[in-house]
């Protein structure tokens, strides 16, 4: 019989159910209640945490039921009432924090369930604001998740590699937040593999044809070429699909038909030069304006004459970077002429050296140019997005990232990684016009409208 003494307390001690992955587990969690990660964090740090109090059992065992059927371990617990209104110890999911997804349940007996107090009225915000984009991941943290995927994708002969690409990009995404609230990646493992054992399978037929018949090889490579654009389509529309902050996803729709010119017909100019700034500006249009959040549509602002700047000092570099750089083969291959072999070989590595230097040289200013047409002429609504990549710091990060690779054999990649990922969220912000809980709610109600065969289309991922 219930008394007025006791309520009754969910209890989670940060374990998951057998044969559940901890990182999905922790994903799912921040999705149903639509909090951040440092909050999903609180909860898993392996003591006992008292995550809501409910009148009844009853209430308390169907709140239970939810959770676990995100592949959590709950506990129910009997528990003295409180006297007086406290904050739960301690309390990452609270109303305010998740109003789509309470856990409490109303009884049979209405007259159980304690009154909600009114909400205080939401102020408005107004005027411009900048919300920065923030990571929150740790270099030594990811090495541990990227360490056991390539030890389980090694074991597993592939398989286990869509597992480790969800993995990942969860990680990436949980921890970059907007304005408080992480990005995240909704895609199953599943879907993935089936897209990756298709194209293997394709690939795989396609060899063993070719080993009767070698003629086909060409004929392989432009199937190839004309797939690209569809390639490319399907592989925004599944990215964009399964990417979702503040509980509304994304989404691209794009046609095939702009897919082709944008990737096919377009970049056959590509060996005139010229026409390279017009292949870029069509390309960016293509990504940034067929891209959605919600119902709202983004729009890339910038014009052909922008990339034609971009395309005119990357062209100035490459050449005096060429320039400098035959001077220098020149003066050693003068100086080799009367040295002896072993330094004739070293002379060649240094030449291999002062080259790769240069592309990334080069590489860096284009990505630094890209990445500010791109992203930083972008806008939704009222709202618009800022960058402010810089050719030296960005250059720094490259240098020193490759470096760290190289000398590490490979293993400095995931903290190369996330300095990476925390170089672009230190970047870019956004700025944000009025209410933007105002404009997150107006395009939720409109996503409907945009697409409904999505359900069924996107089953595959064919990129990788």
């Amino acid at each position: 019989m219930e008394t007025n003494e006791r309520e009754y307390a969910l209890v989670f001690q940060g374990q998951v159910a057998e044969g559940q992955d901890v990182e999905e587990v922790k994903t799912r969690f921040a999705a149903f209640m639509r909090c951040d990660s440092a909050k999903t964090e609180a909860l898993f740090v392996g003591r006992r945490i008292i995550v809501k109090r409910f009148p009844t059992r009853e209430a308390a065992e169907q709140g239970a039921a939810r959770l676990r059927q995100l592949g959590m371990v709950m506990e129910v617990v009997a528990v003295e009432k409180k006297t007086a209104p406290s904050t739960p110890m301690p309390a990452p999911v609270t109303e305010e924090q998740a109003p789509a997804a309470d856990l409490s349940i109303s009884p049979e007996n209405p007259a159980e369930a304690p009154p909600r107090p009114p909400r205080p009225p939401r102020p408005t915000a107004t005027g411009e604001r900048r919300l920065p984009f923030v990571f929150s991941g740790s270099g030594g943290e990811f090495y541990k998740i990227w360490v056991v995927n390539v030890l389980l994708t090694i074991l597993t002969l592939g398989i286990w590699s869509a597992w480790a690409k969800v993995r990942t990009m969860r990680y990436f995404y949980g921890n970059t937040t907007l304005g408080g609230n992480a990005f995240e990646y909704l895609a199953e493992p599943v879907k993935i593999l089936k897209g990756r054992l298709l194209v293997f399978a394709v690939f795989a037929a396609f060899s063993a044809v070719a080993q009767f018949y070698p003629l086909i090889n060409p004929i392989g490579g432009l199937i190839l070429l004309v797939l690209t654009p569809w390639i490319v389509r399907q592989s925004l529309r599944f990215q964009r699909h399964y990417t979702a902050w503040r509980g509304v996803r994304f989404a691209f729709v794009g046609s095939l038909g702009e897919s082709f010119r944008a990737f096919l017909l377009w970049p056959m100019l590509t060996a005139f030069l010229f026409f390279l700034p017009v292949i870029w500006h069509r390309q960016t249009h293509y990504l940034i304006d067929q891209s959605c959040y919600g119902s709202a549509r983004f729009a890339n602002r910038s014009t052909v004459g922008n990339f034609f700047v971009a395309f005119a000092i990357l062209t100035m570099l490459a050449l005096a970077l060429g320039a400098a750089g035959g001077m220098a083969f020149a003066a050693l291959g003068q100086m080799a002429q009367e040295l002896l072999p072993e330094i004739r070989q070293m002379s060649a590595l240094a030449g291999v050296v002062l080259a790769s230097l240069a592309w990334m040289v080069v590489s860096a200013l284009y990505k630094v140019r890209m990445v500010n047409l791109r992203f930083g002429k972008t806008e939704i609504g009222p709202h618009r997005i800022v960058t402010s990549y810089a050719f030296g710091s960005y250059l720094w990060l490259v240098l020193t990232n490759t470096l760290g690779i190289m000398l590490s054999l490979g293993l400095y990649y995931p903290f190369a990684k996330v300095r990476t990922a925390r170089y672009a969220a230190a970047h870019t912000e956004m700025i944000v016009q009025g209410d933007l809980d105002d404009f997150v709610a107006s395009h939720q109600a409109g996503v409907s409208a945009l697409g409904g065969e999505a359900a069924d289309f996107f089953d595959i991922d064919i990129g990788f």
